[in-house]
């Protein structure tokens, strides 16, 4: 525990922690180069997912407003990569930030209404956003490509596209390896800013909001006008996330963006733990990845079959879905705190170790 306030304000506040970072980057390093494109495709959509949930956790973990509505700002994202970048062919970090302002600027229309609810209501609210968003990807088809969706170009970075293999400070590198650069290097960055900025006077304030909203306003806190700030970076960072989400799968269409993938989002930042940003990462890598092991794996169980006419056993499908149901529920029954929680306690355990107390 910190003693000190300058301590408590860094990030890496102990030779653990540093340590652990630099272990992180060895490890990311090993993993570019040694995992195939199967694997590091897995890590970039978990990375994209990492990034969504991350700005689903400021507003749902830190500021305590459940929303059902991320994916509508992520896919405002995905759609902005394609209008700017491939119809108006803006530069791809352009495009990065233009898809978290649209998405921030979509927020600030319903949010300051939205979030004059609580509860049941609030989550009801939010999830209407789903339905709105589906309505106007599917009649916006100018923009959008109505309900076939729209194909999106690749982006140019270094002079070079990310779908094409090409060479890096000397380095030979496949489309993926790119991709998971640009996308471990953009975690890194929004996940320490987040960080950051839990530790700063703001992020203090949408943690009183969260705990006793009451409270906070009688010591000077404007609780709407915090709960629309939360509500409105989350947005932004959804819209990033989607931005490049649209850029690397190159194709989006409407029904991607929809309550299924709204769910999947919370799913993550459940299992990972509320209000963690390390949390988000790892829920999401932990979503993300089960089912492609399932795929890669699965059909080694005596109870998976891939044939359909049989009916008996489950398909690897159905498998990682049982799978994913059942790790929500379990973590929501018996680790609520996710897995941030047992880190957290494994932790206080080996500090007092050998003692209990």
């Amino acid at each position: 525990m910190a003693n000190d306030y300058d301590v408590e304000l860094r990030i890496f506040s102990t030779p653990f922690l540093r340590g652990g970072a630099i272990l992180l980057m060895a490890f990311a390093a090993w993993a570019m180069f040694w995992l195939g494109d199967y694997w590091l495709s897995v890590a970039n959509f978990a990375a994209i997912a990492a990034i969504a949930v991350i700005g689903l956790n400021v507003v749902s973990g830190d500021a305590g407003q459940i929303s059902l509505g991320h994916a509508v700002f992520v896919g405002a994202g995905a759609y902005t990569a394609g209008w700017l970048g491939t119809d108006h062919g803006w530069p791809f970090p352009a495009v990065v930030i233009a898809g978290g302002v649209i998405a921030a600027a979509f927020s600030l229309l319903v949010g300051p209404l939205a979030l004059r609810l609580r509860g049941l209501y609030l989550a009801f609210s939010t999830l209407a956003l789903v339905f709105v968003g589906q309505h106007l990807l599917l009649n916006l088809d100018g923009i959008t490509g109505g309900g076939a969706g729209r194909a999106i170009s690749s982006p140019s970075l270094f002079g070079t596209k990310m779908s094409e293999d090409a060479t890096w400070l000397g380095i030979d590198l496949t489309s993926d390896q790119k991709w998971f650069v640009v996308l471990a290097a953009s975690v890194a960055v929004i996940a320490l800013a987040i960080r950051n900025l839990q530790r700063t006077r703001i992020g203090r304030a949408f943690n009183s909001v969260r705990d006793q909203d009451i409270a906070a306003s009688t010591i000077g806190i404007h609780v709407s006008r915090v709960k629309t700030q939360a509500f409105v970076l989350s947005a932004f960072i959804g819209g990033m996330a989607g931005a490049f989400y649209g850029s690397y799968i190159r194709f989006v269409n409407p029904a991607t963006f929809g309550l299924l993938l709204a769910v999947q989002y919370l799913a993550m930042a459940v299992v990972g733990g509320l209000g963690s940003v390390s949390g988000g990462i790892l829920g999401a890598l932990f979503i993300t990845a089960i089912p492609r092991v399932i795929d890669e794996w699965g059909h080694g169980l005596p109870f998976v079959t891939t044939d359909l006419a049989s009916q008996r056993g489950l398909t690897p499908e159905l498998l990682s879905s049982v799978i994913y149901g059942a790790v929500v529920i379990g973590f929501l029954i018996f680790e609520p705190a996710g897995i941030t929680g047992i880190w957290r306690r494994v932790k206080a355990y080996l500090r007092s170790w050998p003692f209990r107390y």
